[in-house]
C-alpha cells in the first residue's frame, strides 16, 4: 500500500467522522446553538464568520479532522475496556450492561466477526500481511476503510443519542436509530472484509 493511498484513505475516515460529530451536534442541540448565536455578544463573531467563509471553511478541516481521531481514539478506548471485562473469555459476558457494551463496542468490528465463527484472530491477520506483501490486498482494504469509518460514526450517534436523551436534546429516537443503521452497516462491511481476505488468499494460496 503505497503512503499516498493511506494519507487519502486516513484522510477520508478521520474527516467524516470528524464531520459526524457536528452533524449529530447540530441534530441534538439545534434549538440551543441558535439560541446561543443570537445573544448580542456573538455578533462581532457571526459577522467575521459571515464575510470570511473562504477562512473559516479552510479552518475547520484540520479542526473536522481531530474530532475524527478523538472520535476513533474514544473507540479504541471502549474496545480496550470491553476486552478488560470480557478477559480470556470469548463469549458474550453474563452482565447485561457488559453485553451490550460488548454488542455495541465490539460486534461490529472485524475481530468480533472472526470471533463469532470462532476463526483464529492472529491467523486471519497473517493472512492480510501475506496478500498485502504480494500486493494482493487492495480489493479487500476498501471493506476495511468503510467498517473504520462506520465504527466512528455509530459510536458518535449513539453517544449523542444517549446524551440528548438524559440532558435533553431533539430528534433522540432518530440519532438512535441513525445508531443502530450505522452499526449493522458496520456489521456487513466487517463481514466482506472477512470474505474478501479469506477468498483472496485461498485463491492466491491455490495458484502455488
Amino acid at each position: 500500500m503505497s503512503t499516498e493511498k493511506f494519507t487519502f484513505r486516513d484522510f477520508f475516515v478521520f474527516f467524516l467522522s470528524g464531520i459526524s460529530v457536528i452533524f449529530c451536534i447540530l441534530i441534538t442541540q439545534y434549538d440551543f446553538i441558535k439560541l446561543e448565536v443570537s445573544k448580542p455578544e456573538y455578533n462581532n463573531l457571526m459577522m467575521f464568520v459571515k464575510e470570511n467563509p473562504a477562512f473559516i471553511g479552510l479552518l475547520s478541516i484540520p479542526f473536522v479532522y481531530l474530532l475524527g481521531h478523538l472520535v476513533h481514539g474514544i473507540d479504541d478506548l471502549i474496545n480496550y475496556w470491553t476486552k478488560l471485562i470480557r478477559g480470556k473469555n470469548k463469549g458474550v459476558p453474563k452482565n447485561k450492561f457488559y453485553s451490550l457494551l460488548n454488542f455495541i463496542a465490539f460486534e461490529n468490528r472485524v475481530n468480533g466477526h472472526l470471533e463469532r465463527k470462532s476463526e483464529d484472530v492472529e491467523e486471519f491477520w497473517k493472512h492480510c500481511a501475506y496478500l498485502q506483501v504480494n500486493n494482493q490486498f487492495q480489493s479487500a482494504d476498501y471493506w476495511y476503510v468503510m467498517n473504520e469509518l462506520f465504527k466512528g460514526v455509530t459510536l458518535t450517534c449513539f453517544s449523542f443519542g444517549i446524551y440528548a436523551l438524559i440532558e435533553g436534546g431533539k430528534n433522540v429516537v432518530w440519532m438512535l436509530i441513525l445508531s443502530f443503521v450505522f452499526w449493522e452497516r458496520a456489521h456487513y462491511f466487517a463481514k466482506r472484509f472477512y470474505f474478501s481476505v479469506t477468498k483472496n488468499y485461498e485463491a492466491s494460496n491455490s495458484k502455488i
